[in-house]
C-alpha cells in the first residue's frame, strides 16, 4: 500500500513510509498506515533491499515514539548506533525484533541484504491505547540497545501482514485496525509493563449498540470501515469497544 497522509495536521513522521525507507536509502517501500486511535498513529512499513551499498543510514527525525522492527531475512552482520554509541555487533535472525527509541537517534550500517518489517509506535498511540484500557500509561518501552528479542505474537501478526501489504491499497481496513493495534497492545505490555485497571463490571454493548454495529458492517462489506468509527457511533472509546 501506498503511503498516505491527511490534507492537514502535523507534518508526515519520519518514522513509517517513504520518508522511512529513505533514511536506510532504499528504493522501494510498501507501507500501510493506521489511524485507528483517537490519539496519534499506527504504521507498518515493509523494507527489502537484496543489494544495499553499505552505507550508514541517515538520522530519523528526533520524536516522542519507537520502533519495532521484525526481521524476515538473517542478517550475518548487524552494526548500528544509538545515542551515538556503538552497540555490540552481532547477528540476526528472521523472527527475531529490535526495538528501537527515536528519541536516541538510532542508526545502522546498511551493509547486507534485509527485508523487515518497521512498526511506528508514537507516544501518543500508546498513550491512548493506556486509556482505552483503563491502565497506567507506558513510560518507556524496555529493551536492550541492539539486542533482538524473540518475540512470537509480533513474528505472527507481522507475517499476516504480508498478504496486506502485497494488495496495493485493497487490504481491509477493520483487518489492519485491529492487527496494528494488537501489536502494539502486545508490545505496550510485554516491553512496557502495561497492566489493566480495576473495572467495576465487563464491557458490554447494549442492544441498540450492537444493532447499530452491525448495521454499519453490513454496509461496509468491503472493510472500509474502522473500529473507531464504530465506537464513536456507540458513543464508547475505541479500548472499551473493542473489549466489549
Amino acid at each position: 500500500m501506498s503511503d498516505a497522509s491527511t490534507s492537514s495536521g502535523p507534518e508526515p513522521s519520519a518514522g513509517y513510509g517513504n520518508r522511512l525507507a529513505a533514511v536506510f536509502g532504499e528504493p522501494i517501500v510498501r507501507s500501510t498506515l493506521n489511524r485507528t486511535l483517537k490519539a496519534g498513529l499506527l504504521a507498518a512499513t515493509e523494507v527489502r533491499d537484496d543489494a544495499p551499498e553499505g552505507e550508514i543510514s541517515s538520522s530519523i527525525a528526533c520524536e516522542d515514539a519507537f520502533l519495532a522492527t521484525l526481521h524476515l531475512r538473517d542478517i550475518g552482520r548487524h552494526t548500528a548506533w544509538e545515542a551515538g554509541r556503538q552497540y555490540p555487533v552481532r547477528a540476526l535472525r528472521a523472527g527475531e525484533t529490535l526495538i528501537r527509541d527515536l528519541k536516541r537517534d538510532p542508526t545502522v550500517l546498511v551493509d547486507n541484504p534485509h527485508h523487515e518489517i518497521h512498526f511506528y509506535m508514537p507516544r501518543a498511540a500508546l498513550d491512548a491505547i493506556a486509556d482505552g484500557c483503563e491502565a497506567r500509561r507506558v513510560d518507556e518501552l524496555s529493551y536492550v540497545a541492539g539486542e533482538p528479542i524473540s518475540d512470537e505474537v509480533v513474528a505472527s501478526l507481522g507475517a499476516s501482514l504480508l498478504g496486506a501489504f502485497a494488495m496495493a491499497g485493497q487490504a481491509n481496513t477493520l483487518f489492519l485496525d485491529h492487527l496494528l493495534s494488537a501489536i502494539a497492545i502486545h508490545l505496550a505490555v510485554s516491553a512496557g509493563g502495561m497492566c489493566p485497571g480495576s473495572r467495576s463490571g465487563r464491557a458490554t454493548l447494549s442492544m441498540a449498540q450492537e444493532r447499530r454495529v452491525k448495521e454499519m458492517l453490513c454496509a461496509n462489506l468491503g472493510g472500509e470501515i474502522r473500529v473507531a468509527d464504530l465506537a464513536r457511533e456507540c458513543g464508547l472509546s475505541a479500548g472499551y469497544f473493542s473489549r466489549a
